[in-house]
Parts: C-alpha cells; sequence; structure tokens
C-alpha cells in the first residue's frame, strides 16, 4: 500500500494499481513524494519507485480523486522511525574473547620463542608466530568490518535490519511477530554500560527466529520503547497469544 503526497498533503493507502492509475491521469509525476508501506521508512520520490510507472492494467475503475477518495491522514498515524543505532565496536571484544585471547598467546609465544629458543630455531618458530598472528589480524578485522556495516532502524511498525560489506541486505522484522524480548547485561558489557536485546520472534524468514541488537548503550531504555511498540502493533494485528516479558 502506499501514500501520496500532494499540495503539502498526505493521502492514502492507494493500491499500488491505483497509484498507477493516478501516474497516467498525471495526478503524480516523478517528484511527488511516496511512502510504501513495508519498504523504506521514508519518503521517497516517485521516480524511485519504477514498478509506479509501468501501464496499470485496464479494470474499469476510474481513476481515484485523492481528495475524495480518502482523507489526508495525521502523522501519528503514519509509520515513523524511532531509533536507528548500531553495533559497538565492543560486540568484537565480548563476542570474540576466546580467539583474541588465544592471538594474545601467540604473540606472547613469538616473543618468548625470540629470546629463549637456540637462533636456528628461534627464526623458525618466529615466523609461524608472525604467520598465525598475521591470518590472525586479518580474520579480527574481517569480523570487524561484518560488524560495523550493520545498521538498525526501529520504526513504530517493524525492525529493519541494514548489513552487508560490498552489496547490502535489508531485511524487516514486523512488530507484531516479536514473541519475547530479553534484556542482556553480561559482566564485560555491565562495565561498560552497554547490553544486548534478544528477541523471540514468530518469523521464521532465513532463521529470524532470534535476533540480537547489542552491545549497545542504555539497553534498558530501548527495550521498554521496543515493548511499547511492540504491544501496540500486536494489539492492532489483534495477536492475542500471552507472551512473558524479561528484563
Amino acid at each position: 500500500m502506499y501514500y501520496v503526497n500532494l499540495n503539502s498533503s498526505t493521502y492514502g493507502p492507494y493500491s499500488e494499481q491505483q497509484v498507477r492509475q493516478m501516474v497516467a491521469s498525471g495526478q503524480v509525476t516523478a517528484s511527488t513524494l511516496v511512502f510504501a508501506q513495508g519498504g523504506q521508512p521514508q519518503w521517497i520520490p516517485a521516480s524511485k519507485l519504477p514498478n509506479l510507472f509501468k501501464a496499470p492494467t485496464l479494470t474499469g475503475m476510474p481513476v481515484p480523486n485523492p481528495v475524495a477518495a480518502s482523507l489526508p491522514i495525521t502523522q501519528g498515524n503514519m509509520e515513523s522511525t524511532v531509533w536507528q543505532g548500531r553495533p559497538s565496536a565492543w560486540t568484537l571484544l565480548d563476542r570474540f574473547l576466546l580467539p583474541v585471547s588465544a592471538g594474545v598467546v601467540v604473540a606472547g609465544f613469538g616473543v618468548v620463542a625470540w629470546l629463549q629458543l637456540p637462533r636456528s630455531l628461534t627464526r623458525v618458530a618466529a615466523e609461524v608466530a608472525v604467520l598465525v598472528a598475521l591470518l590472525f589480524l586479518l580474520w579480527l578485522s574481517w569480523k570487524w568490518v561484518q560488524i560495523m556495516t550493520v545498521k538498525w532502524t526501529l520504526t513504530t511498525e517493524r525492525l529493519c535490519w541494514e548489513r552487508g560489506v560490498f552489496s547490502r541486505t535489508i531485511q524487516n522484522l514486523e512488530l507484531y511477530r516479536v514473541k519475547d524480548i530479553i534484556l542482556r547485561k553480561p559482566f564485560l558489557m555491565r562495565l561498560l554500560r552497554r547490553g544486548y536485546l534478544d528477541l523471540i520472534t514468530s518469523d521464521k524468514t532465513e532463521r529470524r527466529e532470534h535476533q540480537s541488537l547489542g552491545a549497545i548503550a542504555n539497553p534498558g531504555d530501548l527495550h521498554i520503547v521496543l515493548r511499547k511498540h511492540v504491544e501496540r502493533q500486536r494489539q492492532m494485528k489483534g495477536v492475542r497469544e500471552v507472551d512473558y516479558w524479561h528484563a
């Protein structure tokens, strides 16, 4: 479904077929701002949605009149962005604490080998330690890049994941599908005043039954906001399943 902005007023929702008819009649142009439900959480020019400029299918339906077809909607009824964030770089240390510790041990071994072993053995041991440490640093750098390219956007209706280094993938989780929210604060994250929000959902697409946001600052505040909008969407969708919230 789509909303259109005409003469500083918002009208909708319209089906794709109706918007195509409005394009054909000249009511909607390439520069008209359009909001697509289920797409990007922002208003964009209609030219960025090429599917709207395909020839409309002849259905015998009249071209919709924006004023007569629907009343302007208020901003409170529109999907809006509530929060945006990215994983903290501390996530790398928390998630890969064991490999980081192993890397420190290997580096220490290289130093000891250089100082204590005979010259012939020292060279071989040092070269092996340097090679292992280099591979480890490359692997750790790649993981850091992957984590830091993740972007989360929470709207009043859904949670969007955007990730990918060279190509980007955007996933949408409708909030009414969230069954439970678990707030976790591991010891290291407590020292850094950060934490994780684990979401248990009914969305089985691409194994999204469990999603995690972290490590984020002030996770308790986001937990309250997220829970409020999840409850609102569940009521609007008529979801009556009893869930339990953990904090």
